[in-house]
């Protein structure tokens, strides 16, 4: 139930029920405890988590392998950075959950750069720790590195999940990378992966972002540099608006036109 608790992001439940078990005289494990701490974790409560820390360390379960994971997932998502170290440092048993743990809160904490060394060192890497590189080179506007860490996490045969998709999509808008943007969202269609709220947001926004900018530099050919646009620059702008899947508008740009239209733009008009 403990655990149920912990799984279903209800901590204070886990916590409180934890304290009965105690109070009904029956005793804890190991396990236990892993459920106890990613509990503190969801609430960010490091001086609790310590609390469970100290009856760990008394108990001789610090270095069982899930229990050292949620310590140093504890004191890195807390900021308290040099306690999740000193963990990690004298650790023999350092698996990709801990690796993780440690690079994810160094992402929280804004020291990007050291955990993409840390990424870097990793023996092995699963789905989660790629997509929370991915993510960082993102937040500081690293959008190549994050493409290139996206194409690589493929050719290394992984997987990708919601939060990797979200975060390559969001470089691919910044950049201007339709093509990218195109293939990934084709990647999601042929894995078949369900398109949630957050995704289905990253797909629409790369679209509208590319339509923004594509008529902001339109307008500025006249507006700023006195260049009158020409008939090949309205068919980039009519495909810009088809691709996008904004049909009526590309229509009305080909009505609009000062200059007859061509073969290529009739071919939009009803």
């Amino acid at each position: 139930m403990i655990s149920a608790f912990s799984y279903r992001n209800q901590p204070v439940r886990a916590i409180l029920l934890y304290k009965f078990m105690l109070h009904s005289n029956f005793s804890h494990n190991n396990y236990t405890f892993s459920f106890l701490l990613s509990s503190c974790t969801s609430l960010s409560d490091s001086k609790l988590g310590s609390s469970f820390h100290g009856h760990v360390v008394k108990l001789g379960w610090e270095y069982y392998d899930f229990v050292l994971n949620g310590l140093v997932h504890l004191y890195a998502n807390c900021g308290s950075l040099h306690l999740a170290c000193q963990l990690f440092d004298s650790s023999y048993i350092r698996d990709v959950v801990t690796w993780t743990a440690l690079i994810s809160g160094y992402v929280k904490a804004g020291n990007v750069l050291i955990a993409c060394d840390l990424f870097d060192q990793m023996p092995k890497r699963n789905v989660v720790s790629w997509s929370t590189m991915i993510t960082s080179y993102v937040q500081i506007a690293l959008f190549i590195k994050a493409l290139e860490l996206f194409y690589n996490m493929q050719i290394s045969g992984f997987t990708s999940n919601h939060a990797t998709i979200v975060g390559a999509l969001n470089a691919c808008a910044s950049l201007g990378a339709l093509d990218q943007g195109r293939w990934i969202h084709a990647y999601v269609k042929k894995s078949k992966m369900g398109i949630d709220q957050t995704l289905g947001a990253s797909l629409v926004d790369i679209r509208v972002r590319l339509v923004d900018e594509g008529l902001r530099i339109f307008q500025s050919m006249s507006k700023l540099h006195n260049i009158e646009p020409q008939v090949q620059h309205y068919g980039c702008l009519v495909d810009l608006l088809g691709r996008a899947g904004k049909l009526e508008d590309a229509k009305k740009v080909v009505r609009e036109m000062p200059m007859q239209p061509d073969g290529v733009h009739v071919l939009l008009l009803p």
